[in-house]
């Protein structure tokens, strides 16, 4: 899941709740639109899929925003593990595409420790991410990926058609089909749809 923030009129940062082409790694997505500054919010979520069969430490695929700015707050993932694992989420303005290999221009925005809860259960990241505004009718680059140590430190994707295709969306957001890859900027997979998020 991601929590996103939607916001009009936003001047300060709102807190919100796929290498093979990354279809979905089953994300799960909240978003709040924000009326005014210090205004409540309505939430909405975007969930992609949670049936996968292939796993890989992490997923990159492309969020792109409708008319409103989003704030990235949280996110669950999909794994098939059962215990702690290391984490990380990157962003990037603009597309993952070509930036797959090379850490250049992507910023961290969370790390931490996350219980795993195994195959088809959500499993959340539980420090909040750096807020991000994405700004309306843009494009940003996701990467998610578990730190290859003990356990099964792999994600949870499923085969796309094609990267860059929307693969779920809501009235705020579009979750682009992505890629898999391997810890930290490796090898990827393309058309995938490995983010498993929430």
């Amino acid at each position: 899941m991601l929590l996103i923030s939607s916001a009009k009129h936003f001047s300060f940062a709102n807190r919100m709740r796929r290498p093979q082409h990354l279809v979905s790694n089953h994300h799960h997505i909240r978003a709040v639109e924000e009326e005014i500054i210090g205004g409540g919010g309505e939430e909405g979520l975007i969930t992609t899929t949670y049936s996968g069969n292939l796993i890989q430490n992490g997923n990159m695929f492309d969020v792109v925003t409708k008319s409103k700015t989003i704030v990235l707050r949280e996110m669950d993932v999909h794994s098939p593990s059962n215990v702690s694992e290391r984490y990380e989420v990157w962003m990037r303005p603009g597309s993952h595409e070509n930036h797959e290999q090379s850490q250049d221009g992507w910023y961290l925005i969370g790390c931490g420790i996350m219980e795993g809860n195994g195959l088809l259960t959500p499993s959340l990241l539980p420090d909040r991410l750096v807020p991000m505004n994405l700004t309306p009718f843009s494009t940003t680059g996701l990467y998610v990926t578990l730190m290859p140590l003990a356990g099964d430190s792999r994600l949870i994707y499923s085969i796309g058609s094609a990267r860059g295709e929307i693969y779920v969306q809501n009235e705020e957001l579009q979750v682009l089909v992505g890629v898999a890859i391997q810890y930290p900027f490796g090898q990827y997979f393309d058309a995938r749809y490995a983010i498993n998020h929430s």
